[in-house]
This record gives C-alpha cells, sequence and structure tokens, in this order.
C-alpha cells in the first residue's frame, strides 16, 4: 500500500470519527428534548383535565343554581317538575366529576379546596331540598326568602371554592411550561457546548488514530509472518495425525466401514475387505444395506436410530455365504455433514462355540436325566418302607443322597430350559387366561413353601379378571420362581405381596418382598446364569441360579420384559406386564 493511500484512510478514519461523535451529541440532545416534551405534554395533559372537570362543575353548580331559582319563579307544575329533574340531573354531573377530579393525583391545597366544597355542599343540599319542595308546594314567598338569605351564600362560597381551584390550576399550567422552556434552552446551550468539545476530541482522536494505524500496520506485517509458520506447521502435523488414523483403522481387526445418512459407503478398511470379500473400490459408494441384514427386520437398517449399540446381525460376502456378525454403531460430524461409522466382527468361531456348548450340555442332560431318574426311584422305593425298617442313620444317608439327587435333577431340568428357549426348540402354547385365577392358583400351589419359611403370601388387586394372551404353563412357571425366591429371602414373619394393577392397555404383575435387598455391584448380573449372591446364600437357601435366566426367557416371548427394583434391608420387587385381550374372545 502507498503511502498516499494510508494517509487518505486515516483522514477519512478521522473524519467519521468526528462525524460520529457530533451525530451522537445531536441524538443525546434529541432525545434529552424529546423526554421533556413528553413529560410536558403528560404534565399539561393531566392539568387539562383538571381544568375541564372543574370547568364542569362550575357549569352544573351554576345550573343547579338556575334551575332551583325557576322552580321558586315558576307556577305552573308541569314546569317545576321539568326544573326538578333538569336541578337533580346537573346535581348528578356535578357528583361524577368531583369522583373523576378525586381520582386523579391531587396536591394538598387541591385537597383541601375540595374538602372546603364537600363540607359547603353537604350544607347546601337540604338547603336546596327545602327550597324545592316550598316551590312544589306553592310556598313561594318563603322558598324565595330561604333562597335568597341561606342558598344564595353558601351557592357563592361554592363557587368561590371551583374559581380558587381553577385558577390554582392555570396557574400550575402556565409554570410548568416556563419550566420546560427554561430546561429546553439549558439542554441547547449544553449541547452546544459538548458538540464544541466534541470536535476537539474528533481532531485529537484522528491525530492518535492515525498514529495507531501505523503501529498496527507494523504488527501486522509481523503476525502474518509468524501465521504462516503457524499455519505450515499445524498443517504438517495434521497431515501426520491423519495419517496415523487411516493406519490405525486400516490395521484394525474390525471391520471399520464409515456411511452417510442415505447409508452410502464411504470408507472401507482391509479388514472389512476380509470379512465381505469386496475389494474397497467395489464397496466404495454402494448401499451398506446389501452388505450387512439384521434378524430384527426384512427392511433396510435406519442406523440413526441404533447409534450406540451393538446387535447381531448377517453379513453377506461376494459370494452370496452368510456369515454372523456382530455390528457396533457411532455417530460422528464430519465438514458440518452427519456420518457412521460401522464396527462390525465376524463372530462365526464364537457361534459354533455355543452350539457346540448347547450340544454338549443338552446330551449331557439327556444322559444324567435317565440314571438320575432310576436312582430317585430307588431311593422312594427304599424310603418308602419296601426293604423294611432302617436303622435311623441308614435312612439319614439315604435321605441325603435322595436330596441330591433331587436338586441334581432340578439342575438338569433347569439346564434344558434354558438351551431349548435359547435355541427356540420349545413351543409356547398361547392362548387367552385369566391372570386372576392364574395368581390364585400360584399363591396356592406355593402357600405350603412359604409356611415352611413361616412367610404369608397376598394377592393385592382391584381387579375381578384380567384377561391377557399367554402360555399358562410357562407364566405358572415364572411366577413359582418369583414367589420361591422372594419366600427364600424374607424374613420369619413377613408376608410376600402379589400386586396386579392395569396400566392403559396392559396388566402389570409385582411380586414385592421385605428381604434384605442386593447390593448395587450384584443388581447388574441378576439374570445371568448360575447367578446368586454369595455362596453362603447358594448352600443356605438351595437354587441353581438358573429361574430368573429362564423367567426372562420366558416373559421375553410374552413380548415384555422382566424388570426388578432393590434396595439393601428394604427389599426387592420384580415386575413385568401382558397386554390385555378382549374378555368376551375369553369367554368364547
Amino acid at each position: 500500500m502507498k503511502k498516499n493511500d494510508q494517509t487518505i484512510i486515516r483522514l477519512q478514519l478521522s473524519y467519521f470519527l468526528l462525524i460520529g461523535l457530533i451525530l451522537f451529541m445531536a441524538i443525546f440532545g434529541f432525545y434529552n428534548t424529546r423526554i421533556i416534551n413528553e413529560n410536558l405534554k403528560t404534565i399539561t395533559t393531566t392539568i387539562q383535565s383538571k381544568i375541564n372537570i372543574v370547568s364542569v362543575l362550575k357549569e352544573s353548580a351554576r345550573e343547579r343554581t338556575l334551575r332551583l331559582n325557576q322552580m321558586v319563579l315558576l307556577d305552573d307544575p308541569f314546569d317545576i317538575d321539568s326544573q326538578w329533574m333538569k336541578f337533580n340531573h346537573h346535581g348528578a354531573i356535578f357528583a361524577q366529576k368531583r369522583l373523576e377530579l378525586l381520582s386523579l393525583n391531587l396536591s394538598l391545597q387541591e385537597k383541601l379546596l375540595l374538602d372546603n366544597q364537600a363540607v359547603l355542599t353537604k350544607k347546601i343540599i337540604p338547603v336546596q331540598l327545602d327550597i324545592a319542595n316550598l316551590a312544589i308546594d306553592s310556598n313561594k314567598t318563603v322558598a324565595s326568602l330561604k333562597l335568597i338569605n341561606v342558598a344564595a351564600p353558601l351557592q357563592e362560597k361554592i363557587f368561590s371554592t371551583l374559581d380558587e381551584l381553577f385558577d390554582l390550576y392555570q396557574l400550575e399550567l402556565t409554570l410548568n411550561k416556563q419550566n420546560a422552556n427554561n430546561a429546553y434552552n439549558h439542554i441547547k446551550s449544553t449541547s452546544l457546548f459538548v458538540g464544541i468539545i466534541a470536535v476537539m476530541l474528533g481532531i485529537l482522536s484522528a491525530i492518535w488514530v492515525t498514529k495507531r494505524i501505523r503501529n498496527y500496520q507494523k504488527d501486522v506485517t509481523s503476525l502474518n509472518n509468524n501465521l504462516e509458520n503457524l499455519v505450515k506447521e499445524r498443517t504438517e502435523k495434521l497431515t501426520q495425525t491423519e495419517q496415523s488414523q487411516r493406519n490405525l483403522i486400516e490395521n484394525s481387526l474390525e471391520g471399520i466401514i464409515t456411511i452417510d445418512q442415505d447409508n452410502r459407503i464411504l470408507s472401507y478398511n482391509s479388514a472389512a475387505e476380509s470379512i465381505f470379500q469386496f475389494s474397497s473400490e467395489d464397496a466404495i459408494e454402494s448401499d451398506v444395506n446389501n452388505l450387512i441384514k439384521f434378524t430384527a427386520s426384512k427392511e433396510n437398517i435406519i442406523f440413526s436410530k441404533l447409534v450406540g449399540t451393538e446387535l447381531e446381525g448377517t453379513g453377506i460376502t461376494k459370494t452370496g455365504y452368510e456369515i454372523p456378525l456382530y455390528v457396533g454403531v457411532s455417530e460422528f460430524s464430519y465438514n458440518g455433514r452427519l456420518l457412521y461409522s460401522l464396527f462390525v466382527r465376524d463372530i462365526t468361531e464364537q457361534k459354533q462355540i455355543e452350539k457346540l456348548k448347547n450340544e454338549f450340555i443338552s446330551t449331557v442332560s439327556h444322559e444324567l436325566r435317565t440314571p438320575i431318574t432310576s436312582i430317585r426311584g430307588s431311593l422312594g422305593l427304599i424310603l418308602g418302607g419296601v426293604l423294611g425298617e432302617l436303622p435311623d442313620k441308614v435312612i439319614n444317608l439315604l435321605n441325603l443322597a435322595n436330596n441330591n439327587a433331587n436338586r441334581l435333577l432340578f439342575l438338569i431340568n433347569d439346564l434344558l430350559d434354558v438351551q431349548k428357549i435359547e435355541s427356540g426348540k420349545i413351543d409356547f402354547q398361547f392362548k387367552s387366561i385369566d391372570l386372576v385365577s392364574l395368581l390364585k392358583d400360584a399363591v396356592g400351589d406355593n402357600r405350603g413353601y412359604a409356611d415352611e419359611y413361616n412367610v404369608k403370601l397376598k394377592i393385592d388387586t382391584g381387579l375381578n379378571s384380567a384377561v391377557t394372551s399367554g402360555d399358562e404353563t410357562k407364566l405358572q412357571q415364572v411366577m413359582a420362581n418369583l414367589l420361591s425366591n422372594a419366600i427364600k429371602y424374607s424374613p420369619s414373619g413377613e408376608t410376600v405381596t402379589v400386586v396386579l394393577t392395569s396400566q392403559n392397555d396392559k396388566y402389570c404383575i409385582c411380586v414385592n418382598d421385605n428381604g434384605a435387598g442386593m447390593a448395587d455391584e450384584f443388581q447388574s448380573k441378576i439374570f445371568e446364569k448360575f447367578t446368586q449372591e454369595d455362596s453362603s446364600t447358594t448352600r443356605s437357601k438351595g437354587g441353581t441360579g438358573l429361574g430368573l435366566s429362564i423367567a426372562k426367557l420366558i416373559i421375553e416371548h410374552h413380548d415384555s420384559d422382566l424388570n426388578f427394583t432393590s434396595k439393601l434391608n428394604e427389599g426387592t420387587s420384580f415386575f413385568f406386564c401382558l397386554k390385555k385381550v378382549s374378555e368376551q374372545k375369553y369367554m368364547k
């Protein structure tokens, strides 16, 4: 930039600063003048209103006096009656206007004058009424004397009071206008004085700004040089970071796929190439739904609804072969666009191991159940006396063997139930059932078990019937598990309550106990297999640790979920809800 150009810019800046200061002072003076005018207008309006009201008061008082005089002078009764009505009409106007005046903001002097007028009015009203009655009765002489000697002096005093009030308002109006003019002149002189100062400050500011601009130009030149070096350094670091991230993604053991909101693939690492057998060139810009399917939906997945979750799905390879996958979804923003990262892991080996485990459990359970059943039968016969009377020590040993055989059989049956439900090999017989009857049966079936622990069972419901659709046998199994757990962990003498309520389109069942509750760290794994809070509980209370897992799986097959709340030393509540069905359908 040339030196002359710089000088012109400095002068322009100084000029604009000077104009700005002058405008500021003009606005300041205009603003104050406007405030004065508005205040004057408000005050003038108020005083003018008072003047108008007092004028009406004076006029009403004169009209009232005139009508009273006419009544005394006239002889025709109809004319007298007409004057009487006008007399009262002007009296009403006088009273109304006086109330309007009292409602305004009044000074002490105004209030004193109005109080004096009120006293005089109270004195004159009985006199005027007496004169009017005398005039109506045609007693003109007495009415005239009373009008001249009594009413006229009081009326003159009222007029005098109103005149004083009128003169007071005229004086206030004149004084306020004079004060406003004085303030206006003061502001004009002040604005002129400050304007001169503003011009001087503008010139000084222009000189100061010119010097500052010269210094700023030097600083800007230095900053530009430093900024270029900083941008170059940051660019190199950003390039290194992007390369590191790219290497990390490419060398990840998990398949990482980046997609946009239309499910189009934007990036595709080497692990994903190994899983799907599609090259990166073939996958880019294609629809990710061609590679990944979810068993929960036959339609294309909307990944924005799955952010933060990990789902099980099926991958479709280039040859059409299906492989089981775990897919995690995360969300991020890049250059103002909302994108999604899919973290894909092949779980073929995991599925094979799980299948082998289930087959092993099923085989072992079936192979064990037959000999265990035979052992239980034999022990039952011996304990039943088929071999005759036995020594007490032998009976104790046989009882111990029989109890452990029963526990082993319960464990095998639970293992088979879990394996069948998870593999989908167990059939659910859905039909319309009444939950009220089901709960009564469940409580009745478990009452003997509760008596062993000295625990009471109670049903709390206001419903006569609650019809739902479900597998009655499996739901009885769920209730038996929840009730037995509540009974086992309830102190002696306590009550386990089964609550049945209606909530919108569902019936909800809750089993409440007043036991010791569960620790917070244990609650997250309560539904895991073979889970009990501690080994001492396992030994003292019994159980396989599979009951709640089975109950949760059964409830999930009823399109619901088994949940719970628990606090230490306060008890535990397990609850689930089932959809309502028509009672007419149940009756059929």
